[in-house]
């Protein structure tokens, strides 16, 4: 797997760097490691011609400060005193009043000195204030220009802020800073710190602290290093809910001062009345005088801009991005420093012209994310990030969204490094890693990748029984179903159904159907509705071996290729072979009113039992079973069941349990004996908070749950933790159009997420075609 460079392409990690030219430098010892204490990164140069190729190849948003001897200087700071990288340029030399005479005509040069230590010294000094206000600042806008950066720039903070954190990721960003900072003894003891005593309360206390922390984030943030912001994510984390935990509650009115280019200011003056969001932490001060010394003398002339934003900061707006007075959490509690949240929103209110002090004055308001005509577009990019928590294939899908396609192929590669031989999402990298070669135009790459993904799935599926589906968080279903099975009238041929109840659908697409009425399991191939196929019972209603009673459910258990079916009528389970020839069932279990079966990946069966109100687990070949649910009578209490109704098992071995009359679905974890409450529970009701004598359901790898809402004629989605549903499929009232459901009792996803519907009064399944969203 290629690596990322945490740098972005840069040589070092900090926005700010040292370049020395002289072609007769005598250092005295120590200058080096008190220059690097102040600056890190320094480059030295004994001829015009490189010093100046370097210069001018360094990004716009690289901060030069640049030392020169008399000798070279005058003829180099000709050549790139107006390069927006150059910050300030300082003159060490012999002669200081010949020196003078020439760097007078330069806004940058700063001193002109014939000592090393009056050097440094000035550089510290100088390097203080200026860095606060030459920093660059990067502004994203939400005019149409350039509207997709802004978009973007809020979904990434967004995804990063929601991403676990692995103890690989901080193993790396020490190991990065370590290296950045080799020759930096003092730097590197502030690292050996943060590694071993790094608490989350210290976290603005560490961002505000002179170290590697703020000089690294903060060139990360400004210069868009999506790989050192998502290795710094845990702390950007940090930060935020510190913030968030001491969020202002008064209005304020905060000050910062900046240096930007003519050009910068051209554009926030054609900006007036727009939304601008601010890539990086936004440091600002409650005191406007102390805001403006940070300018320097303004008498005197420089070729930048000097500017004075006026933020007025209502905290009633705050609603995902807080601020907060940090003056008593930072190192530097004097300052009256207010602090804002990395992506926070302005609008550019007013920009006054200087007056005498030369100064501009770019008068913001703070925004919430709904203010700006983005908000249907944004809310809509953020939700494709899922909810809850985000991993590493959620930002791999966000950077290939955004054109980065290197960065959304080393995350995906990443992700499935990191993941178990067994793993579920093996099989959508694989297919999102054969998406990205083809982007990349390396065609055999593509199949190889893909041709992963098919013989991942094969082998997955053919072990495993537990029908835990892979669907996005954003997935959507066609709302015209078609017909697969049915709807031919209500007789008992083999193109007919009669109260059809639970279904299986297997990997080839063939719906096993608990065809009721007509006392059978039918099979119907995708593709083929013409007539289905007879697999189990069919010689009429009767307790004999090749009869079936009313049966309500069946799963298929692919280790034995066999069927096992609830037979309620005949109060048993039984087990019916597939193979060729049989005719007849074996009885698993006995004397139970089962309703709704599951079966896990080692082949145990989870039964129903609507007389005792339970849900059981039995191991393959034991008749007694294990209570996992319910089993002190009838009741609205988290440990009581009321008419269990069907069952299915999540990733993790948790049992979720429809109960037909607390209107409701629990999950009962391992162990425990007390369900929760995951979806309905507050009687019945037709809204999005309640259920209606809910029947099927089906758990995805996410926890989402996918519920046959039978009395309201719907299928609900359930996502994991919602207080509501959402409808996708049916919801228009009972009927027998595409559209409609008239009591939904059965469901079943196949391989690739389309979403399958027994109907009891419509006699047929429907089939709901998930949204190929290309």
């Amino acid at each position: 797997m290629a690596a990322l460079t945490a740098s972005n392409g840069a040589e070092h990690l900090e926005l700010f760097s040292l370049v020395w030219l002289d072609n007769n430098l005598v250092e005295k010892r120590g200058t080096q490691e008190k220059l690097r204490a102040i600056i890190n990164y320094l480059k030295k140069f004994h001829d015009i011609k490189s010093c100046q190729n370097y210069i001018e190849q360094r990004p716009k948003d690289d901060r030069i400060v640049l030392i020169v001897n008399g000798q070279l200087g005058r003829h180099l700071v000709l050549s790139v005193h107006n390069l927006q990288q150059v910050f300030s340029i300082y003159v060490y030399c012999m002669n200081k009043q010949d020196n003078e005479q020439w760097a007078h005509d330069f806004t940058k040069v700063k001193q002109v000195v014939t000592e090393l230590d009056e050097l440094i010294s000035y550089i510290q000094a100088d390097f203080k204030i200026q860095k606060k206000v030459s920093e660059p600042l990067t502004i994203m806008y939400s005019t149409t220009e350039v509207r997709g950066q802004f978009v973007f720039s809020q979904c990434l903070i967004d995804c990063l802020l929601r991403m676990e954190y692995e103890e690989e990721d901080k193993t790396e960003l020490i190991a990065l800073c370590m290296d950045e900072y080799i020759d930096n003894d003092s730097e590197k003891a502030r690292i050996d710190e943060f590694k071993t005593s790094y608490l989350p309360c210290r976290a603005i206390w560490w961002y505000t602290r002179e170290s590697f922390v703020y000089k690294t984030l903060n060139a990360a943030l400004r210069k868009q290093s999506i790989h050192m912001m998502f290795l710094y994510r845990s702390f950007i984390f940090d930060l935020w809910k510190q913030l968030a935990d001491h969020q202002s509650k008064i209005e304020l009115t905060v000050y910062r001062s900046q240096l930007i280019t003519k050009e910068e200011l051209e554009i926030l003056k054609g900006n007036v009345d727009q939304l601008i969001s601010v890539n990086s932490f936004f440091s600002s001060s409650c005191n406007r005088d102390a805001a403006l010394f940070l300018l320097g003398d303004t008498r005197l002339p420089i070729d930048s801009e000097r500017v004075l934003f006026e933020i007025v900061a209502d905290f009633r707006k705050v609603n995902t991005k807080p601020f907060a007075n940090i003056t008593m959490f930072s190192q530097f509690a004097q300052e009256e420093e207010v602090l804002f949240m990395l992506g926070s929103i302005f609008r550019i209110k007013k920009v006054i012209e200087p007056a005498e002090d030369k100064v501009w004055v770019i008068q913001l308001e703070l925004c919430s994310d709904e203010e700006n005509d983005l908000v249907d577009v944004l809310i809509e990019m953020k939700s494709q990030n899922g909810s809850g928590k985000t991993n590493l294939r959620t930002l791999g899908k966000l950077l290939l969204r955004m054109g980065k396609i290197d960065h959304a192929e080393y995350y995906y590669q990443l992700f499935l490094d990191r993941l178990s031989a067994d793993a579920l999402l093996r099989k959508n990298l694989y297919e999102d890693l054969a998406e990205v070669a083809g982007l990349k135009h390396h065609l055999d790459a593509s199949v190889i990748w893909a041709k992963k993904a098919i013989e991942f799935d094969r082998a997955f599926r053919s072990t495993r029984n537990n029908q835990v589906v892979l669907i996005s968080p954003t997935a959507r279903w066609i709302q015209d179903g078609i017909t697969i099975a049915g709807y031919h009238g209500i007789e008992e041929e083999l193109n007919q159904l009669l109260q059809p109840e639970g279904l299986f659908v297997d990997d080839d697409g063939t719906a096993f159907i608990a065809d009721s009425g007509n006392h059978r399991i039918v099979a119907w191939k995708e593709g083929d509705n013409v007539t289905g196929r007879l697999v189990a019972g069919g010689n009429g209603e009767g307790p004999r071996m090749d009869q079936l009673s009313r049966p309500t459910d069946v799963v298929l258990d692919k280790k034995d290729n066999s069927l096992i079916i609830c037979d309620p009528g005949n109060r048993r389970v039984v087990r019916w072979s597939q193979q060729c020839g049989t005719t007849c069932g074996e009885i698993v279990l006995d004397n139970i009113k089962c309703c709704g079966l599951a079966i896990d990946d080692k082949g145990n069966i989870y039964v129903t039992d609507t007389e005792y109100h339970l849900v059981k687990r039995y191991e393959k070949g034991n008749k007694i079973g294990q209570l996992v649910a319910g089993g002190n009578g009838d009741g609205l209490d988290l440990n009581q069941l009321n008419s269990p109704n069907r069952v299915c098992v999540g990733k993790d071995g948790a049992v979720y349990v429809s109960e037909y009359d607390n209107h409701r679905v629990t999950k009962w974890l391992r162990g425990t004996n007390v369900g929760i409450v995951v979806a309905g529970g507050r009687e019945d009701g037709v809204d999005l908070e309640h259920l209606s004598c809910p029947q099927g359901i089906a758990v995805d790898d996410k926890n989402t749950l996918y519920i046959a809402d039978m009395a309201n004629h719907r299928v609900i989605k359930w996502l994991s933790g919602a207080r509501k549903g959402e409808i996708i499929a049916g919801g228009n009232g009972e009927g027998g159009n595409a559209n409609q459901l008239t009591c939904p009792l059965g469901l079943s996803f196949n391989r690739h997420g389309d979403l399958y519907v027994s109907e009891w009064e419509n006699n047929r399944v429907q089939l709901f075609y998930i949204h190929k969203i290309k």
